[in-house]
């Protein structure tokens, strides 16, 4: 089996990185990964060499002396501890850790009182699969940090009941996250921690991830992350997983909250307790083909940033806070056209419930449903510029006002 390459696209410089194939692509024996491959078996009665019939009982065994090329295969269960991979793979043999298809995989901190992050990663060439990622952080940390590192791919993994940062990619090269879920991070005694995501770098990718019920924000993106086809919703309402209480918090709850440098395209915000978009401190960075519905403010920039683009994007059932347009690069949205709401299929979300299926996306659930998808005939259709450094395809004379095109 040859592994595939994810690679950055436009407005970036390129890099590829190693991507683990959907287990469709392989043998489910094997996770879907190549390599050396070391088994892990939470269910273990006896102690092992690693082997498939003779699995290890723990993680920490499996991920002792990684070298290129070597890769680990989970089965169902709990994983407790602290976990830190530093090791490096290369290009072509990457160290890949993927959870069995189908069955349900969770890393969970050692203690509720752990301190940092329950897996980090400061490698290189390192590639994650179907795991579930439970708890970190009491005064700082969270549930997966990417830092220092280059050529990582986290692809669904899903982050959730840290009480810091779901995601936290930090000064790391070409990274990769796809088709990850981020939720319930939540510290009771802190309003401003408890995220989903927070991402900056050198060509750091983000492409179908959600964040939603995340205490203090769904999202934070700064230079060198680009995010698209993502969403964020109800963020500043989160579960307690120690108490079982949802915690509503009473000064955030923003959806995607933009430093310099971020850029977002063709992403959902949708019932967030504060801003759906919103930037405070940034100078550069875009909003483009975006689409956010019933946010207290959906497009928000509290400064009048000088290379900031807002282009083409729609606003449903709720007010924005924006300089004048005249004063920066804001073109094509629906609030500038007089484009009213009644323009899509539906204003009913999936349930957060569908988010995590036994194999797929998270972002699969919106693709699939009538939610925020253009009725036939409406005036967001073809209301759009063509944008020369985000080239894409779209269907009739122009593309059509927000995230999606119509689908007839």
């Amino acid at each position: 089996m040859r592994l595939r390459l994810a690679c950055l696209g436009v407005g970036m410089a390129t890099g590829c990185f190693p991507s683990i194939p959907e287990p469709a692509d392989d043998t489910a024996d094997n996770c879907g990964v190549s390599g050396s491959l070391r088994y892990v078996d939470a269910a273990a009665t006896e102690p092992g060499d690693g082997s498939r019939s003779a699995p290890f009982q723990t993680l920490q065994e499996a991920l002792t002396g990684l070298a290129p090329g070597v890769s680990v295969c989970l089965r169902t269960g709990t994983y407790t501890g602290e976990f830190h991979i530093g090791d490096a793979g290369t290009e072509s043999d990457p160290i890949q850790i993927a959870g069995y298809p189908g069955e349900d995989v969770t890393l969970q901190e050692s203690a509720k009182d752990a301190f940092g992050y329950v897996l980090s990663l400061s490698g290189s060439h390192i590639a994650i699969r179907n795991i579930t990622v439970e708890g970190g952080g009491s005064d700082s940390g969270g549930s997966v940090l990417v830092y220092e590192a280059n050529n990582v791919t986290l692809s669904r993994v899903r982050a959730r009941y840290s009480r810091g940062t779901g995601f936290n990619v930090l000064d790391a090269t070409n990274v990769v996250l796809e088709d990850c879920l981020s939720h319930d991070h939540v510290d009771p005694s802190d309003t401003k921690r408890g995220k989903g995501f927070a991402v900056r770098g050198t060509n750091v990718s983000v492409r179908r991830c959600v964040a939603h019920n995340n205490f203090n924000r769904g999202w934070d993106v700064y230079t060198g992350a680009v995010v698209e086809n993502c969403a964020a919703f109800e963020n500043g309402r989160a579960l307690d997983n120690a108490t079982g209480k949802v915690l509503v918090t009473t000064d955030d709850g923003q959806g995607f909250y933009s430093g310099d440098g971020g850029q977002i395209y063709r992403s959902l915000a949708f019932d967030n307790l504060s801003s759906g978009f919103r930037s405070f401190d940034g100078t550069s960075g875009a909003w483009d083909h975006c689409t956010a519905l019933r946010n207290q403010f959906s497009y928000t920039l509290q400064t009048t940033p000088t290379e900031f683009k807002i282009r083409n994007n729609l606003l449903l059932e709720a007010s924005f806070f924006l300089p004048d347009p005249s004063e920066m690069d804001q073109i094509n949205n629906s609030w500038q056209l007089g484009i009213g709401d009644d323009v899509v299929l539906s204003k009913d979300p999936p349930a957060a419930s569908e988010l995590w299926p036994a194999v797929g996306s998270p972002w699969a659930v919106f693709e699939t449903s009538d939610f925020l998808k253009p009725k036939p005939g409406s005036a967001v259709i073809d209301a759009g510029v063509e944008l020369a450094d985000r080239p894409f395809e779209f269907a009739g004379s122009a593309p059509d006002l927000g995230a999606w095109e119509a689908s007839n």
